[in-house]
């Protein structure tokens, strides 16, 4: 019989497994163990197996849980980033288009002047520049109740982007918090493992 055939049957782990801790431990012989007094050796040897292994297994999981919290982490931030540009680049698309329509209404708006001829009598030519006066005049209030329509709503979004960016950041420092407290736990869960892992070894296994 093995120091593994007699291992105590009511000692189970998620972490430990006594044919692979021997196993593993046949390949780590360098590993110390565990010097209670008043064991036998073969007792020794199977906690030392035991401990190796255990130590392997949960340094290992403790490894991935924190590798999967990292790249969590740099997924959020990266979305995060394509997210802030994605907002401003709508919200600079928007202010384009705005005022793009304000110049083709400038634009749309310019006056046909009367030509006044050289040779025009003075009541002529008083006349055409009174009504070239008219048309510029109708045509520049047209123009600036258009460009202060544009200026608003260029407000109105340059207000909706800063409220969409402060939501975004206000949600990705949540995200960021709560992996944080995450590894956290993580690291306090692995810590604990190995503690209770090692003391139950010590209880359990003979």
């Amino acid at each position: 019989m093995t120091i593994v055939d007699d291992f105590l049957a009511h000692y189970s782990s998620e972490f430990y497994d006594p044919v692979k801790a021997h196993e593993y431990y046949e390949l780590n012989k360098k590993l110390k163990g565990n010097q209670s007094a008043g064991l036998s050796k073969e007792s020794l040897a199977k906690q030392r197996e035991a401990q190796s292994y255990t130590s392997n297994q949960i340094r290992t999981k403790r490894k991935e849980a924190l590798d999967a919290n990292r790249t969590e982490s740099k997924t959020q931030q990266e979305a995060h980033a394509a997210r802030m540009e994605e907002l401003r680049g709508k919200a600079e698309e928007l202010r384009a288009s705005i005022d793009e329509k304000l110049a083709a209404f400038i634009e749309d708006k310019k006056p046909q002047l009367l030509k006044i001829p050289p040779n025009a009598s003075p009541k002529v030519r008083a006349f055409l520049e009174k009504q070239n006066a008219i048309k510029t005049q109708s045509a520049n209030k047209a123009i600036g109740a258009m460009a202060k329509t544009s200026r608003e709503e260029r407000q109105v979004i340059g207000q909706s982007l800063r409220d969409v960016l402060t939501e975004a950041r206000d949600t990705y420092a949540k995200s960021r918090a709560a992996l944080s407290e995450q590894r956290k736990a993580l690291v306090e869960k692995f810590d604990t493992a190995s503690k209770t892992e090692r003391q139950n070894i010590i209880d359990n296994v003979r």
